[in-house]
């Protein structure tokens, strides 16, 4: 018998009762299979270093790696088939660049998405109609520099980068440049 997985649930690998368990994972790696990341699913997993997402993944919960101190590099960054997101990476240390979604899709960030985070650049593709709804999306992300959005014109809420990179910039680039 094999079994197809699509969606990891709440706290799959969390390990919150299990300290021995949490502890054990240096690196995650989701088949294409998997569409769905539910709230908590990864968050705490203080030795994991590396993340492996899915080609296909479409959703990724609440605090899904939030608290992976170890956290540093994701790949293949977030895929184009990927729209939602919430609170996802806040806390976690994690320093490659990120690309998030795909021109013409829309993308929902919302609460402190990225909150403490160790981003230092972002492109963003798609429709994100706003920044920061609901929470600080940026905020204490002191090594962000950089955010590229493709396609705006978007909303960005008053504590949306409250105490992050000194500088940070953010640059609207026009769906027409698309083509």
């Amino acid at each position: 018998v094999e079994y197809v997985i699509t969606d990891l649930r709440n706290a799959s690998f969390s390990g919150a009762d299990d300290a021995v368990f949490k502890s054990s994972i240096a690196e995650l790696r989701l088949p294409d299979t998997v569409k769905t990341l539910s709230t908590n699913c990864a968050k705490g997993c203080g030795t994991m270093t590396n993340l492996v997402l899915s080609s296909n993944l479409e959703s990724i919960g609440s605090a899904t790696f939030s608290s992976c101190a170890a956290l540093k590099n994701v790949t293949p960054f977030l895929p184009p088939s990927f729209c939602t997101l919430a609170n996802a990476f806040s806390q976690s240390p994690v320093t490659n660049r990120l690309s998030i979604g795909k021109v013409g899709k829309p993308v929902t960030m919302s609460g402190n998405t990225f909150h403490s985070s160790g981003f230092t650049e972002m492109e963003i593709f798609g429709e994100l109609p706003s920044i920061g709804s609901g929470g600080s999306a940026f905020g204490g992300s002191i090594s962000l520099r950089r955010i590229w959005v493709h396609g705006g014109p978007i909303a960005i809420s008053s504590g949306a980068f409250e105490n992050a990179g000194e500088g940070a910039q953010v640059w609207f680039v026009p769906a027409a440049d698309e083509a």
